[in-house]
């Protein structure tokens, strides 16, 4: 009895090793072998607007090499922001408001009054936080001496002060710029009285378009006029695959782009392709943001003259495209 229970010892044995040895070669084949990652797609179709490129793209003749624009793209996924609706309206007291002590402008927006220097103190803030300020403070009839520089650094300062700066803020900036036309003695002369800083947004070092930003308008004097707060707080983020290239250009083929021609253009050579975000905040398309495709393209219109173009395609894949 000894010997058969050695036996069936070694008998057992060897068969455990085959199965472990089985099981091992099954695992290595399912982990060396390529699989397909799973997403849950989340986000929305972007509506870039009823904009004059959407439908000239359509008959162009559009030129790219696909495989050399998809070895340039940096990734096949990126993400998709989520917002939340804010829980208060904290910001009305930041500015000298009574929290409840608002009117309703427009659903889901609170509008706040009161007296200001030389005109109206207001304030209007949607329910994910986005705000358009007026401080009170009106224009000066003289024309700005103040430098680009001299304005974004009361913008910056302004906005630091007041707790709005972002880290993810490019300080850099651009300008809107309200010249009035003045009477002299020799006839008419046109006067800048006010100029605006916009700071635009980076979201994991990559830029933000559509019109996400934040403007202060400056006055001659060098006084705040405006805030306009045009972003939200992102506090979900999902990962989510990317339309390939020959995808993206599909795309354009069939005017699902934005682009801003202000002409008709009969041929389109894309030169390169990058990766940023869009936002469109103050609608019903707030609540997310994106990833989009940039296209740099030498365009030609119908005389055959060449110039510059950007062509922006969502590229996250939408749950509806995939059913």
């Amino acid at each position: 009895m000894i010997r058969f229970k050695i036996g069936s010892n070694k008998v057992l044995i060897l068969v455990s090793l085959s199965v472990i040895l089985i099981f091992a070669l099954v695992a290595a084949v399912f982990v060396l072998r390529p699989q397909r990652e799973k997403f849950e797609l989340v986000g929305e179709k972007i509506e870039f607007g009823d904009l004059l490129g959407m439908e000239t793209l359509k008959g162009a003749n559009i030129k790219c090499d696909v495989d050399s624009l998809e070895s340039s793209k940096i990734a096949k996924t990126a993400y998709v922001y989520v917002a939340k609706e804010i829980g208060n309206f904290s910001v009305a007291k930041k500015f000298g408001f009574e929290i409840d002590d608002f009117t309703e402008y427009k659903k889901d927006e609170r509008y706040y009054k009161a007296e200001g220097r030389d005109n109206n103190k207001e304030l209007r803030i949607d329910k994910y936080g986005s705000f358009t300020y007026r401080t009170g403070i009106g224009t000066v009839k003289k024309e700005m001496t103040l430098t680009e520089k001299d304005c974004i650094d009361i913008a910056y300062n302004y906005l630091n002060e007041q707790g709005l700066w972002h880290e993810n803020l490019n300080k850099s900036g651009s300008f809107n710029e309200e010249e009035y036309s003045v009477k002299t003695a020799d006839g008419y002369k046109d006067e800048l009285w006010v100029r605006g800083v916009n700071f635009f947004f980076e979201e994991d070092g990559i830029p933000v378009s559509g019109n996400a930003r934040i403007t202060v308008d400056i006055n001659s004097d060098g006084e705040v006029m405006k805030v306009v707060y045009n972003y939200v707080d992102y506090t979900e983020k999902y990962e989510q695959p990317l339309l390939s290239i020959e995808e993206a250009v599909e795309m354009i083929k069939s005017g699902n782009a934005h682009s801003e021609f202000d002409f008709t253009p009969t041929d389109i050579d894309i030169d390169s392709v990058v990766l940023t975000y869009w936002a469109q905040v103050r609608s019903d398309k707030t609540t997310f943001m994106q990833p989009v495709y940039d296209f740099s393209a030498t365009v030609c219109d119908e005389k055959g003259e060449p110039g510059s173009a950007i062509i922006t395609v969502q590229a996250n894949k939408l749950p509806e495209n995939e059913k």
